[in-house]
């Protein structure tokens, strides 16, 4: 909708409707962090500590392992 808006492809746009894009949009790229995070966990503590943030495992899971 941004790439329509910008290239001036669509210009019929309801009042508001940048505001909810933006609400969406920012939601969807949490999301995907998260997710991000997940799948490259150790990739994401090393990118942090080198940011400065102190990071600490979490214990064992009780009867894994």
């Amino acid at each position: 909708m941004k790439f329509l808006d910008r290239e001036e492809l669509f210009v019929d746009w309801q009042e508001g409707w940048a505001g909810i894009v933006e609400g969406s949009l920012s939601e969807w790229e949490r999301n995907q962090a998260q997710a991000t995070v997940r799948q490259h966990t150790e990739a994401a503590v090393a990118q942090l500590r080198r940011m400065g943030y102190g990071i600490t495992s979490p214990p064992p899971a009780i009867g894994m392992g």
